[in-house]
């Protein structure tokens, strides 16, 4: 089967068609080119890019990813200095980027772009913007395009929305509008291949597109894990749709890692009080659900309150407790939006 013989449709919304087992995975699995250009060159922007990637890495299908690195005042002074050869100062910049990973379906989805990097299929460049008087600027790329392409020339484009907060990008994939190569009167798929092309040629104006695919391979490496990541796992290069269901239950196909079982055991043997000291990357929103789901199963109904300093924290819960059969009440923003 090729792209056009997928049931397509002009528009995904999430809380509607899913995204990933609608759109997403079907487009990958027919793929053999993966363009896409996403914002921040940070664990959330690149896993978000990595939706679905898994399914790349089994066929051997190639991708082609643009970013943009969030500069400091600082970055651009040292960019300035290090004109001619940059490569140095954004390797820090995006080091600082990936220092943090947020949840344990973000490192399993590095894991599927690491293992693109490690097989050569995985060319990545760095967009950053210029200044009217042609110096380096702040601010990001922060256009969205995706385009999937088979080998027999057909070709599905897609421009999507994600959210922003104060706290950078949130890894959500809200809606997509999505136009396909063998019935696109108005050309709209070929604009957006030219228009990545261009970016990819380094030939936009207010842009410079630098290529970063060895330091990137380099970056991903610790990402990598010792088995290459399944497309058929809901962890392995795509987030689980979520699903409301009667009860609080575990996602279909999630495994709790050994360690994380230690620290639930640990709760629990100090009569449940304690806090989850957990390195980075490991996994402590999904271990603290875990655990409140084995709460539940004996004490219901279960009342859990989150807090968090941060907006894009408190939406990533809720799109992690989405995933456990629970619709979360967001209590932010304006009260209208969560009281009545």
């Amino acid at each position: 089967m090729a792209l056009p013989q997928i049931p397509l449709r002009g528009s995904y919304r999430s809380g509607g068609s899913s995204l990933v087992s609608a759109f997403y995975e079907p487009c990958l699995v027919e793929t053999s080119l993966y363009r896409r250009a996403v914002g921040y060159f940070t664990s959330h922007g690149l896993a978000l890019a990595a939706r679905g990637v898994a399914s790349l890495v089994e066929r051997g299908g190639k991708m082609r990813l643009v970013a943009s690195p969030a500069l400091e005042e600082g970055d651009l002074a040292a960019l300035e200095l290090a004109a001619n050869s940059p490569e140095e100062v954004l390797r820090q910049v995006a080091m600082r980027g990936l220092d943090r990973i947020a949840d344990y379906l973000a490192t399993e989805r590095l894991n599927a772009l690491a293992w693109l990097a490690a097989s050569g299929a995985l060319e990545v460049k760095l967009a950053i913007r210029r200044s009217a008087s042609g110096g380096y600027a702040r601010g990001i790329y922060h256009e969205k395009i995706g385009i999937f392409s088979d080998n027999e020339g057909n070709h599905v484009a897609f421009t999507g929305s994600s959210n922003e907060t104060s706290g950078g990008l949130v890894d959500n994939f809200e809606s997509v509008e999505v136009f396909w190569s063998w019935d696109d009167p108005h050309g709209r798929v070929q604009d957006k291949i030219d228009h990545f092309e261009s970016l990819w040629s380094n030939a936009v104006p207010g842009l410079d597109v630098l290529d970063f695919t060895e330091v990137s391979s380099e970056l991903l490496r610790k990402y990598k894990l010792p088995t290459p990541p399944k497309a058929e796992d809901e962890t392995g290069g795509y987030v689980a749709e979520p699903r409301v269901s009667n009860g609080f239950n575990l996602p279909q196909g999630f495994t709790v890692r050994e360690y994380q079982k230690e620290a639930i055991r640990a709760w629990f043997a100090n009569q449940g009080r304690g806090i989850l000291a957990m390195a980075t990357g490991t996994g402590k929103t999904l271990t603290a659900l875990t655990l409140a789901h084995l709460v539940y199963r004996n004490n219901k109904p279960l009342v859990i309150l989150v807090v968090c300093p941060y907006l894009n924290l408190c939406e990533q819960w809720m799109r992690e407790v989405e995933a456990f059969g629970v619709r979360a009440l967001g209590c932010f923003g304006s009260s209208s939006d969560w009281t009545g």
